[in-house]
């Protein structure tokens, strides 16, 4: 009886053992699942800064789509709303800038030269004047003038020689 005794409580024993081997082996696991779910929650943590980071360059790409095409436009407007100053500015270069009825100075060689220029009276008159002579040139007054009614090749100013022997 002592050997069947000694024999249960060494069975016991056995299985005390390996209870206590199955439970350092669950705990074993469940460190190693601690240690894992927290990789994990680092690594998620790095996906989502990653992600962000994507989101960020995104988003700046589109602000500068955005912005070429406000850039475009009020480039278009500002060019639209300086080209009547500037064709006005091209004018005045052309024109404008001329002294006008005032003394031109140029200066060569240690002396001084200077040229009158023609007034925009003077140049408004000599117009008129040309327009005025062309006017009564072709018989703009009424009668007379080259081609006029009264003209020479008009209606009274010149004759067929042969139309009076008809």
């Amino acid at each position: 009886m002592t050997n069947a005794r000694l024999g249960a409580a060494n069975a016991g024993i056995n299985a005390q053992n390996a209870n206590i081997a199955a439970m350092l082996s669950a705990n074993g696991q469940l460190g190693t699942g601690v240690v894992n779910g927290v990789n994990a929650g680092s690594a998620a943590g790095n996906q989502a800064a990653q992600n962000f980071d994507l989101f960020g360059g995104a988003g700046q790409l589109q602000q500068q789509a955005d912005q070429a095409a406000l850039t475009n436009a009020y480039n278009q407007w500002q060019l639209n709303t300086q080209y009547p100053w500037q064709n006005l500015d091209n004018y005045w270069n052309i024109v404008g800038n001329k002294s006008w009825g005032g003394l031109n100075n140029t200066a060569t060689s240690g002396s001084t030269v200077e040229t009158q220029n023609p007034s925009f009276n003077q140049i408004a008159n000599t117009g008129m004047s040309l327009g005025s002579g062309a006017y009564d040139l072709f018989g703009g007054k009424g009668g007379g003038g080259l081609f006029g009614g009264g003209g020479l090749f008009g209606g009274g100013g010149y004759t067929d020689p042969t139309s009076s022997f008809i």
